[in-house]
């Protein structure tokens, strides 16, 4: 075994390379805070769905129980059923308004000119 199988071996058997997908995860939740919050809100129930199952494959590679394991993968659950619902409410919200206007879009008349 070479020295970065033996690096990334170590790395996944202690459950430090999902603690990097966990912090990178954060990290983008901080970043759209931050700096786009409206998107932060669009992919917010994406975020917590994969923070959930980084946080129960954590728990099983480190033997946290099969407690935490339950406990995290229900949290995704919730977190992809949240998604779910939104994407259908924008869905049907799309499909309501009328075609070539823009969410929050006064209707107009006629041609838009250039």
């Amino acid at each position: 075994m070479n020295v970065v199988e033996a690096l990334l071996a170590g790395l996944v058997a202690d459950g430090s390379v999902v603690d990097l997908a966990i912090v990178w995860i954060l990290v983008e939740i901080a970043v759209l805070a931050l700096r786009r919050p409206r998107g932060l809100r669009a992919a917010l129930p994406n975020l917590c769905a994969g923070l959930g199952l980084a946080l129960a494959l954590r728990a099983a590679v480190t033997g946290a129980g099969a407690g935490w394991v339950v406990l995290f993968m229900a949290a995704a659950g919730v977190a992809h059923v949240w998604e779910m619902v939104t994407r259908e409410r924008e869905t049907r919200a799309r499909a309501d308004r009328p075609r070539g206007t823009l969410p929050g879009a006064a209707a107009q008349r006629g041609r838009l000119r250039l």
